[in-house]
């Protein structure tokens, strides 16, 4: 369990530094960032791997190049869901 917290706190620091170094990234403090690292673990794990699956066919149609685009459409699905979650 302490195992996960450490993570966790990993997580929202990496987020919270980035935030800071890149401009197009906004994180209003770290309880912030916290929360989105909870949306973005929990997104990852639900929606990534049934994209992954359902679009399996057209990522071997495409030697695998169709894994950018599921990364980006997951990203995309994230960005709109921390805009809901966190102020």
């Amino acid at each position: 369990m302490l195992h996960i917290v450490v993570e966790w706190l990993v997580s929202a620091l990496a987020l919270w530094i980035v935030a800071q170094i890149i401009p197009g990234i906004e994180v209003s403090g770290f309880g912030a960032a916290m929360i989105a690292t909870v949306v973005i673990a929990i997104v990852s794990a639900i929606v990534g791997p049934i994209l992954g699956f359902l679009a399996f066919p057209i990522t071997v149609v495409t030697m695998g190049l169709f894994s950018a685009v599921l990364g980006s459409l997951v990203l995309t699905i994230l960005s709109s869901v921390l805009r809901l979650l966190v102020p």
